[in-house]
């Protein structure tokens, strides 16, 4: 049966603040160790694209196509994602100047709500 977008939406939301959470809160201690934000964020990223298509996969969305297309669509969501998320680490704490903890949780959000979009309509359409 397929989800309406207020149940999708929700769903991705407990999701992704569950995992989130675990990963900025990875984040903060590894960068507080002496770690370089933008080199923890790709390596976090790297860790949570796996998770993340398996629980959005199945949870969110309820996807039940092929797993390669989905994940290599998923993939190129995530490069997007990716990207804005560099980006902004970039622009604002490289450049800018501003506390890397901050920009990184506003990164967060700005790039939850650009994926939600592209595995709704692009990565898991139904």
């Amino acid at each position: 049966m397929p989800h309406n977008t207020t149940t999708q939406l929700f769903k991705y939301g407990i999701v992704g603040v569950t995992h989130n959470t675990i990963g900025y809160l990875a984040y903060l201690g590894l960068t507080y160790l002496g770690g370089e934000p933008k080199l923890v964020m790709t390596l976090g990223y790297a860790v949570g694209v796996y998770v993340s298509f398996t629980l959005n996969k199945s949870l969110t969305f309820s996807y039940t196509g092929p797993n390669k297309s989905a994940f290599i669509r998923f993939s190129i969501a995530h490069i997007f994602g990716y990207g804005t998320n560099f980006t902004m680490l970039y622009v604002l704490v490289d450049k800018m100047h501003y506390n890397h903890a901050i920009i990184q949780i506003i990164a967060i959000f700005v790039v939850s709500i650009l994926l939600f979009t592209l595995f709704k309509f692009f990565v898991f359409p139904a």
